[in-house]
This record gives C-alpha cells, structure tokens and sequence, in this order.
C-alpha cells in the first residue's frame, strides 16, 4: 500500500507548524464532508474492469497458465487470452520509455520484458523498478545496502553510470538491483509442514538481520492499533459500516488494544507474502521489495504471511492445511525468535485488524470485489478464533 510523504503535498512552513503537534506517526485527514460519497457510488463498471484486468495481466506475468487464470476469474480462455493480448500492447509504450532510461543512466541496451507492472528484467541479469514515491525508493536503497553487507540474500544496487543509486526521467524514478536467482511462485498446495517450518525461520533471520538496521538507518515508526483508531475507523464509518459492522470492528479493536503495549516492536518488511520471497529448488534464495518497510510490532509480518495464504488463487489452502501452515510458520518463528504468551494471544487479533485494514483500504480504493475478499477473510479469521489460538 501506498502512503503520501507530507513534504510531497504540503508547503514546507504548513509542515513545519502540523511538527509542532506531532511528527513521525500516521495521520488520518477526512474528506470534508461535501466531498463523502457512499460506499459504492464510486465503484463504476470501467474501473473494476480495469484493476481487474491489472490483475489478469500481473498473473500472467507471474507464469500462471492461461488455464488457472480463467478459473481465478470466472471467465473463458478466449477472454484472457483477449485481455492479456490488450494489456501487453498498452505496456509497450512504458516498455520504450523505460528502455530509454536504462541506455541514458545505466547504458543498458539487452532485452527487457515486464516482470509486473511496474517491474521489468533487463538483460535476464538485472531487475529494474519504477517508483514515483522517493521516501519508498530512499527506504528500499539504505536497507538493501545494509542487508547486503550482513551477507542477507538481497538483489544488489546497480549504480548508474553516473555513480548514482537510481535514475530518473520525467519525473520518473528507477531503481537497477542484480536478478537473484530463484522464483516466487510456490504450490502451497504441495508444501510439506516442514517447509512451513522453514518459512518460520526465514522471517526470523529477516526480522534478526532487521534489528542491526534500525540502529544504522531513520525508520519509519507506524502502529496498526493507531492506524485502526484512525484512517480505518474513519473509512469504515464513511462506508455506514456495510462491510464490517461497528459492532464487529470495536470488538476486534479491544481485543487488539488488551496487550497491545507488551508486543515487541522493531523493523518489520510489512509486505511479507510469496511474490517477495524467492525459492530455487525448494532452497530459499532471497528477499525482495522493502518498500514498506517500517517500525511495527514483529507479529504483523508472521499474521501477514499467513493470511496471504488463504488469498492465493490458484493453490487455496482448505481449513486444515491452513491451520498446519499456522502452527509451522510460528514454530519455525519460535526456533529462532521467542513468542511470548501475549504476542501468541494476539496474533488472532492482529489477523482481524489486518483483513479489516484491507476492508478500508479497498473501500477508499473503490475495489468492491478486493474488499469483499477482504471481508470473507476476516469472517473466517473470527469464525476460528480458537482452532487458531490452538495452532500458535
């Protein structure tokens, strides 16, 4: 998810008076209220047929078959096929531009082929990336560097020919790391429970390597139980509470707020799932994308992980498989890095506030089927509190 840098919106004396009452936290702004519409009225035709080709197009770029990708959405092979077909012309025009940048800052000329969106492999050696946020880009810089001198398997920054950490065009950033070796797409379907336990211990070591970060590096400090007092609520009640009720969000939110002061907090990747971890023959190879990267409790990315597995279309866990990942994952944790009782308490909380963040986050992003997604997760997260609980 994306977050405005406030120096990037507001003049730089406004932002030095809005310092004088608080700095270095998440602030929620509302719409005034002439500007509020109800939840829906700005979910058109056009737009979720938009986003949802973006993610037949991305799914395509991962290697999901023609085959799989028809059964995610609901639709017919010919009409992927129409889709795919559509969004790769639109992406030659980016592609042009981009290979522009590459030859201008990198002298960079080999093939380039879009990896996502905004993701593309140059040369099959190199991995190029956009950014328009620079707070994002700057975070991912100093932390890759930081990991990649503790030995942690991270992509390395290409300089420019100039010497420098990206380029930039037309208001365009870039970033050029190494391609690590190895791929994010994973059958879940087929994991061992050992293999669980394993993710256990890399988000461990990650979370390890994490801790000498933040002594070397300004981190961004962000709380989920701020956060779900703040822009969450005020999504949820700009919505009527049609998807999470207010009875349903208080509830989760008081559990959350119970021992929320005695979970450990420290550097965290905040974007822990699948597609930014790297396997090459069942072997973990690498982390990427620390765009998100910030100051949180530890078990947000553990809660994370997890829930992205109830998401993954094409290799859905049932009930019981997904309750072993549970049970792994935190036992590989715990190999490394101790739980204590009140973190492994929570860790069903944390889950709901998660799926609930979603709900807004989908609500002011005008993605009704995201959100509704979003939701269905959620219930099931409630309706097995306990199974949960038992599995940590």
């Amino acid at each position: 998810m994306d977050y405005k840098n406030i120096n990037d919106i507001l003049p730089k004396k406004l932002v030095n008076e809005i310092q004088n009452y608080i700095q270095g936290q998440y602030v929620y702004i509302p719409k005034r209220i002439e500007n509020k519409l109800e939840w829906g009225s700005n979910t058109n035709f056009r737009r979720e047929i938009g986003l949802r080709n973006v993610r037949i197009y991305e799914k395509h770029l991962e290697g999901e078959s023609i085959r799989n990708i028809a059964g995610m959405f609901k639709l017919s092979e010919k009409s992927i096929r129409r889709i795919v077909k559509l969004m790769s012309k639109d992406e030659e025009g980016e592609k042009l531009r981009v290979k522009k940048l590459l030859k201008e800052n990198w002298n960079l000329v080999g093939d380039i082929k879009p990896i996502y969106t905004n993701v593309w492999e140059i040369e099959g050696r190199y991995v190029a990336k956009k950014y328009f946020n620079t707070e994002e880009l700057q975070r991912n810089v100093e932390i890759l560097q930081i990991l990649h001198n503790e030995n942690i398997p991270v992509p390395q920054i290409i300089k420019t020919t100039n010497n420098k950490m990206y380029g930039e065009m037309n208001g365009v950033k870039v970033l050029v790391t190494s391609k690590l070796e190895g791929s994010n797409i994973v059958d879940t379907g087929k994991c061992t429970a050992e293999w669980y336990f394993y993710v256990g211990e890399i988000i461990a070591k990650l979370h390890n390597a994490f801790l000498k970060c933040q002594t070397k590096i300004d981190c961004w400090y962000n709380s989920l139980l701020g956060e779900m007092k703040s822009w969450i609520y005020e999504s949820l009640k700009a919505s009527d509470f049609q998807l999470i009720s207010e009875k349903q969000y208080m509830e989760t939110l008081q559990k959350l707020e119970q021992n929320y002061d005695k979970l450990s907090e420290q550097l965290i990747h905040r974007d822990v799932h699948l597609g930014n971890f790297l396997f090459c023959e069942k072997r973990f190879s690498g982390y990427l994308d620390f765009d998100l990267s910030q100051i949180n409790i530890r078990i947000f990315d553990i809660c994370y992980f997890l829930l992205g597995l109830l998401t993954e279309d094409s290799y859905k866990l049932d009930k019981e498989e997904w309750l072993i990942a549970v049970n792994e994952v935190t036992k590989g944790y715990c190999s490394i890095n101790k739980l204590s009782f009140d973190e492994k308490t929570e860790i069903v909380y944390v889950m709901e506030s998660i799926e609930i963040l979603f709900v807004a986050w989908f609500i002011n992003e005008g993605d009704s089927q995201q959100a509704d997604e979003s939701k269905r997760i959620y219930n099931f997260i409630r309706t097995n509190r306990n199974d949960i609980i038992a599995n940590v």
